[in-house]
């Protein structure tokens, strides 16, 4: 017997079987995952699975904001043509109602792999594309998330303290991906992958902005001292110095 229900794109999301997907995705109506601009449906059987599964284990609803985008859409929007929207595996989900650190912490657990965070926007990405992550380095509260190729478990981090010029940079490098992710999610992946290998750096200098501003500090004064050094040896070179004489033509 064929499967009323199958991965493919259809027309519209009303020529879904409507019970079969009812018993799969008890908790997901059909208009909910399809494109908002033209009500097309890329049925990703795995992705759904895998969207259920993260529901059950969250155990309340899952808001999902942007699903499936047509190709129109897509461009309507910003979105790149290659963005894992088009293939029917991404999905934002609302933040409104959920522990945002425990929700990437389940969906990593339920095989979703890339991440960006929009804590300001009130929305996680989620999609199954190539392990990454961008947006905001932290979620709200201090909770310190790690990249997806690590393993281990999460735990939580203090938030660091921000200074004003140092500790600031490290918001502005955080908050980059998330500049960029008004363009489209796809697109912030890759403008910020040049950031990652610096916001260890960034991150310890919010935390420590007092010791890096003593560090600033006699930095300065030693590039100033050595000036003025080279300027008195200059100086005092200078009081000794006997100009050529002028050749004699008899």
């Amino acid at each position: 017997m064929t499967d009323p229900l199958a991965d493919g794109l259809y027309q519209h999301w009303s020529n879904v079987d409507q019970q079969a997907w009812a018993d799969r995705y008890p908790n997901f109506e059909r208009k909910e995952i399809a494109c908002r601009g033209t009500g097309e449906i890329f049925v990703n059987l795995e992705a759904l699975d895998a969207l259920q599964s993260l529901r059950n284990a969250v155990g309340r609803p899952l808001i999902v904001t942007s699903a499936y985008r047509s190709e129109s859409h897509n461009k309507k929007v910003g979105g790149t043509p290659n963005s894992r929207h088009r293939t029917g595996d991404a999905f934002d989900i609302s933040i409104a109602n959920h522990d945002p650190f425990v929700l990437e912490h389940l969906a990593r657990k339920h095989g979703f792999t890339g991440i960006g965070r929009y804590p300001k926007r009130g929305f996680i990405h989620i999609d199954m594309g190539r392990a990454r992550w961008w947006g905001a380095p932290e979620w709200p509260g201090g909770s310190r998330v790690v990249f997806p190729e690590e393993e281990q478990a999460h735990s939580p981090k203090p938030a660091a303290k921000k200074a004003a010029g140092i500790g600031g940079a490290a918001t502005i490098a955080g908050g980059a991906a998330t500049v960029l992710g008004n363009i489209d999610v796809e697109t912030a992946a890759e403008k910020v992958t040049a950031l990652r290998p610096i916001l260890p750096i960034l991150e310890w200098a919010a935390a420590n902005w007092w010791i890096a501003l003593a560090f600033l500090v006699v930095a300065a004064f030693g590039f100033w001292a050595s000036r003025r050094s080279l300027a008195s040896e200059e100086d005092e070179a200078g009081k000794y110095f006997v100009p050529p004489q002028k050749a004699r033509t008899e």
